[in-house]
């Protein structure tokens, strides 16, 4: 049996590949070799600590969250990711996201009891021009509703909330998790 010929010499390229990070010691870029660059996507914040709503047909705060000036740059997104139960009946429950107190999209459920959701707010080449979806169920697929754009200045901070409404106050809705990441520019 013949033995195997001397391995291929390949090239390899031997130059480090470095990071830039925030002054919380997070990764948002990478560098390669010849200076190429790549920014990272990261959770600004997230919680599994559940938040409910009972009792009440008004609106209810059931999330809220600052995000800093800047930090999406001009064409920079936030990803919104949630996980939510419900009471599985025939009334509604809405989930409303606002963005600088404008509703960016809204969500409304019945006969589910749970729900995955997906947003994303991003910054349309300016730091006060914005665009989004409200559409179909869960952020992903077909709607007939029309885009979102909203006129908010992200050189300043801008609250990122969430809302729930009951129809029937004897029903639950509660936000099981959530993600909130910037996808910077």
């Amino acid at each position: 049996m013949a033995s195997p010929g001397p391995a291929s010499s390949a090239s390899v390229n031997t130059q480090p590949i470095t990071g830039s990070f925030n002054s919380s010691g997070i990764l948002l870029q990478l560098v390669g070799p010849g200076g190429s660059a790549v920014n990272l996507p990261y959770a600004i914040s997230q919680s599994a600590t559940a938040v409910s709503l009972t009792g009440s047909v008004a609106e209810t705060s059931m999330l809220s969250i600052t995000i800093p000036a800047s930090i999406m740059g001009i064409n920079g997104s936030l990803r919104l990711s949630t996980v939510w139960s419900t009471t599985n009946n025939v009334n509604n429950k809405t989930i409303t996201t606002k963005f600088g107190g404008t509703t960016a999209s809204t969500a409304v459920l019945a006969s589910c009891a749970t729900y995955r959701e997906q947003r994303q707010i991003s910054n349309r080449g300016s730091l006060s021009s914005q665009v989004t979806s409200t559409g179909a169920a869960g952020g992903w697929g077909v709607s007939s509703s029309a885009i979102v754009t909203l006129t908010k200045d992200t050189s300043i901070d801008q609250i990122l909330s969430v809302t729930g409404t009951l129809a029937n106050a004897g029903d639950t809705m509660t936000l099981e998790s959530y993600v909130l990441e910037v996808i910077p520019s």
